[in-house]
């Protein structure tokens, strides 16, 4: 299945994607802040904080597709005319 990029767009301009990726980042708040204590858990948090920055990387890779060059979205397009 192949979305197009007014599908991406969609979905990474939807209220329920920013909620979830709110959530991804609070969570990776917390998890910094309980390795930074160390423990036993230290090996797991670092496999979940692997695993959050992938889903990062997904996010900015959806967001790039979406709005790379098109006219519309909430983020700039990159055009770098020289106009200000």
């Amino acid at each position: 299945m192949t979305l197009r990029r007014e599908q991406v767009t969609q979905i990474v301009e939807s209220r329920w994607f920013s909620n979830v990726m709110l959530a991804v980042i609070l969570a990776n708040a917390v998890i910094l802040g309980w390795a930074t204590y160390g423990g036993s858990a230290l090996p797991y948090l670092e496999a979940v904080e692997q695993f959050v920055i992938g889903l990062f990387v997904v996010e900015m890779i959806l967001k790039l597709y979406a709005w790379r060059g098109g006219s519309g979205g909430t983020a700039g397009t990159g055009s770098t005319s020289g106009s200000s």
